[in-house]
């Protein structure tokens, strides 16, 4: 299993930028990063964009309501 440690972004739309969410880190272990964030909804991912940049990065932009953004990076 991989390690990764996950932060979180929340676009406000007010202000028309995405702002890091200090509330939410956490490290974890996985090789189906889909599956995680599935269970972190219960269900069934919201609409989603996959990337990964250079450095590994993986990056889940994700449109429910308030449009989130999951950057996972391993360690």
């Amino acid at each position: 299993m991989k390690e990764y440690e996950v932060m979180r972004e929340i676009y406000n739309s007010c202000a028309g930028k995405w702002e890091l969410d200090n509330a939410f880190t956490r490290e974890i272990e996985t090789d189906d990063i889909e599956k995680e964030l599935a269970a972190w909804y219960s269900g069934k991912l919201p609409p989603h964009q996959v990337d990964t940049r250079p450095d590994g990065t993986i990056i889940y932009t994700l449109d429910p309501p308030t449009r989130e953004r999951y950057f996972f990076s391993e360690f």
